[in-house]
């Protein structure tokens, strides 16, 4: 993941996480990169192809939309506004690369709350190395 949102710098860089549910977690078992067609170092949006790409074999195999990955090129790994205003896929974690500092640092996120009073909390993502 982190050499695939380094790929894409200086912009943003994305991807999609398929997981399992595990108990009370949600444990990561492939990770599809994506391509930002915003080309901006403050806004992705995954090319639609390989987002539909990726929800197919995620059905197929029977996993589910565990994360949406993108790095913050020049910011903390923590939920932006935008990110807060334009989350469609509320059972879904924000999972954030940050590349502010010398190294890469990597956290986290799920939704909380409803509509007016929603925010976003540190929440764990398992990842296994298959």
């Amino acid at each position: 993941v982190v050499d695939h949102m380094s790929s894409s710098l200086p912009n943003e860089g994305c991807g999609l996480v398929a997981g399992l549910r595990v108990a009370n977690a949600v444990e990561a078992i492939h990770f599809f990169p994506g391509t930002n067609i915003d080309q901006s170092p403050v806004r992705f949006t995954m090319d639609p192809k390989e987002v539909i790409d990726a929800m197919w074999w995620m059905r197929t195999l029977g996993w589910h939309l565990a994360a949406i990955v993108h790095s913050h090129p020049r910011s903390a790994p923590a939920p932006s506004r935008t990110d807060l205003r334009e989350w469609y896929y509320p059972e879904a974690r924000l999972f954030i690369v940050s590349f502010q500092q010398p190294e890469p640092e990597i956290d986290c996120w799920a939704l909380a709350g409803d509509r007016e009073t929603r925010e976003f909390r540190r929440a764990p993502l398992l990842i296994e190395n298959r």
